[in-house]
């Protein structure tokens, strides 16, 4: 009788098995087939959830899609909201987080109420809570942490793991990116990656949803481009969704948000419009025409200023009575009256003074 290699583990090298009649021979092989059968099914067994087939994959998946903010923000979803500094991305996630923690709308949308995890890796506590001061109250399931380790550390996973357990925990907002990582740098790709994919992984594993914030270059004259993020490509690899927001001031007061989403699902590929009257305050728009530029508006109070004075400002006069940079009115006068809209009718102590023209 004959034995293969791969029976030596399990059972040992039958140097006799001459020996063996041929019915005890046919029963031993029987008894070698039945052992490797049920060691193939023992191993399909353990592996077995390693794989999904299509029609599986997508009935399962379909059936656990729910969403933290409707239409916007879904569990298992990581996102990176990039703007410059003091354009109002964190005021704006302190919103979104607000309203997750007290499951009001947000944005005119439903949302899943949920505990609320801020780690604030940058903020002071007198910063923070000068931004949830604008709320009459700050609700229990609204948890802020400040000494925290940081999110691509074991350590930091690891507790964010506990403390989501703990609060029920529906969101995490990390405020920003690179006060949170222990690396010097995201510049280099595995770095990057490594940085954002524990966190990810604990929102698909717990089902909730992370927003990171990142500071982006204050280029603007790329325009609204994902270039801006300025690091490594993996970081916007690794997120579900990245999300670009500018901010401009409205003639009538409060700020236009625009956001630009990419990502995965056609509702994380598209430009928000949001309008905001205050910290607490942001509502859903649609597609604005041209807003008035800062020349625009210096222009505009440059008329105003001498419609009222028949007899003219020098550019040092209107800079002081409008509080404004000197700089900037001296430029857009001269400007004005290369255009001709108005006109040098004088000097006073050297300065030329500028009037309407008639």
């Amino acid at each position: 009788m004959e034995f293969n290699d791969a029976d030596d583990d399990i059972i040992p090298a039958y140097d006799y098995a001459a020996t063996f009649t041929p019915e005890q021979a046919a029963r031993l092989r029987q008894q070698l087939e039945s052992v490797r059968i049920h060691k193939q099914i023992m191993e399909e067994v353990e592996y077995d959830h390693l794989f999904d087939s299509g029609e599986r994959y997508r009935g399962k998946c379909a059936a656990k899609t729910n969403w933290i903010v409707e239409g916007l923000l879904p569990e298992g979803f990581l996102a990176i909201l990039g703007a410059t500094s003091k354009a109002g991305k964190t005021c704006f996630a302190t919103a979104l987080a607000m309203a997750v923690s007290t499951g009001q709308p947000f944005l005119g949308k439903n949302v899943q109420q949920g505990g609320v995890l801020w780690c604030a890796f940058e903020e002071s506590e007198a910063e923070r809570l000068h931004v949830l001061n604008q709320w009459p109250e700050i609700p229990k399931s609204f948890y802020i942490g400040h000494e925290l380790p940081p999110i691509d550390s074991e350590e930091g996973l690891a507790s964010l793991r506990i403390w989501v357990r703990m609060a029920n925990a529906k969101l995490i907002v990390v405020d920003p990116l690179y006060g949170a990582t222990a690396a010097e740098s995201l510049a280099d790709g595995r770095v990057a990656r490594r940085a954002l994919a524990g966190l990810k992984e604990i929102c698909r594993q717990q089902n909730c949803a992370a927003i990171v914030l990142h500071h982006i270059t204050k280029d603007l004259s790329v325009g609204l481009v994902r270039e801006r993020f300025a690091d490594s490509n993996q970081i916007l690899a690794t997120a579900s969704m990245d999300m670009l927001m500018d901010s401009a001031d409205l003639p009538e007061g409060g700020r236009l948000l625009t956001i630009a989403c990419r990502g995965r699902g056609d509702f994380a590929n598209r430009t928000l419009y949001v309008k905001s009257s205050g910290v607490t305050n942001y509502e859903l728009v649609d597609k604005p025409g041209p807003l008035p530029t800062k020349a625009d508006r210096i222009d505009e109070r440059i008329f105003t200023a001498l419609a009222n004075s028949p007899a003219g400002f020098t550019a040092a006069e209107m800079a002081s009575n409008l509080e404004l940079n000197l700089y900037s009115v001296r430029n857009r006068v001269t400007r004005l009256a290369q255009e001709g809209r108005i006109r040098s009718s004088g000097k006073r102590q050297n300065a030329k003074i500028y009037t309407l023209t008639p």
